[in-house]
């Protein structure tokens, strides 16, 4: 259930980070991995200023989710 939490979650980051950057998020992935952990540290820090607890839990599963996949 919390893989399946995660999966939901990056996907609705990931919508939400297209909608705001207008840009591909194939190519926003290739360029996240190649700069490291530091961008996905950036954008955990965005997302928790604009969630409460419980969900900052779920994106600290999807960073995590995230490393595995490099």
């Amino acid at each position: 259930r919390n893989f399946e939490n995660s999966i939901n979650l990056i996907s609705k980051r990931a919508r939400i980070v297209d909608g705001l950057f207008g840009k591909n998020l194939d190519l926003m992935g290739k360029l996240a991995f190649e700069l490291g952990s530091a961008l996905f540290t950036d954008f955990a820090g965005m997302w928790r200023e604009q969630n409460d607890k419980s969900t900052v839990i779920q994106q600290a599963i999807a960073v995590e989710a995230c490393k595995e996949l490099q």
